[in-house]
């Protein structure tokens, strides 16, 4: 009998007509910036801890989608500000970013929702606090 293929840190997915998709699942426990599938920051170290500022986002390459010197272009910016909502944000980046905020429940689900759409959107996650 052969060992079984799928562990712990693997998911049953979606099923289709003649395929399976088996998912990796990946527990970060640190803060997170969502770029893409391909482009995850982990530790999202911030200047200051607790504020999200625009020089915390243009370090990663992050542009707004008009601008023209752009290495990542995003539609919106989904940020989670904790658990309880403790974040701020700088108001320069609402300047540079169509943002969303949301305690990270919500903006998770809501980061999800719009990824799954197709939308072009980065996801900023607290995860504590």
């Amino acid at each position: 009998m052969k060992e079984s293929m799928i562990s712990k840190t693997h998911k049953v997915g979606v099923y289709g007509w003649g395929y399976i998709d088996i998912v990796r699942v990946l527990r970060f426990t640190q803060d997170l910036l969502i770029v893409n599938p391909d482009w995850i920051v982990y530790p999202w170290v911030r200047k200051k801890g607790h504020i999200i500022s625009l020089e915390d986002l243009k370090k990663q390459g992050l542009t707004y989608v008009y601008n023209e010197e752009t290495v990542i272009a995003v539609e919106k910016l989904i940020l989670g500000i904790g658990y309880n909502g403790e974040v701020q944000v700088d108001p320069e980046v609402f300047d540079h970013f169509d943002v969303q905020i949301y305690k990270t429940p919500e903006a998770i689900e809501i980061f999800k929702k719009e990824f799954e759409a197709g939308n072009k959107i980065a996801g900023g996650f607290h995860l504590t606090c």
